[in-house]
C-alpha cells in the first residue's frame, strides 16, 4: 500500500486528495503515537503535529529509499538503524 500511495496515488488522484487519505492512516498514526510518547514523558517535542508531519514525510521518504535499492535488506536494515537514531533525538533526558 505505502508503494501506492506513495509513488502512483499523487499522479492517480491529485495530492491534496492523497493528503486527506493519509490523515487518518500514516501522519494519523504517526501523531497518536507522538502524543502517547509525549503524555507518558518518553519524548518532549515543540509541537506533536509538526513533528507527526515532519516524521511522516521521512518515513516516506525512507519508502522510497528502500522501493528503488537494489538490495532492499540491505538498504532496509541500514534506514531502520538511521531512523532509531533520529528517533532517539526526541528522548526526554531523563530516558537518555
Amino acid at each position: 500500500m505505502p508503494v501506492i500511495l506513495i509513488e502512483d496515488g499523487p499522479a492517480a488522484l491529485g495530492w491534496r486528495r492523497c493528503r486527506r487519505i493519509e490523515e487518518p492512516y500514516s501522519r494519523g498514526r504517526v501523531r497518536t503515537e507522538l502524543q502517547r510518547a509525549v503524555d507518558t514523558g518518553e519524548i518532549r517535542v515543540a509541537s506533536v503535529e509538526l513533528t507527526a508531519r515532519l516524521m511522516n514525510a521521512v518515513l516516506g521518504e525512507a519508502v522510497l529509499v528502500v522501493i528503488g535499492a537494489n538490495d532492499r535488506a540491505k538498504v532496509r536494515a541500514d534506514v531502520e538503524v538511521t531512523l532509531r537514531a533520529l528517533l532517539s533525538g526526541l528522548t526526554s533526558p531523563s530516558e537518555t
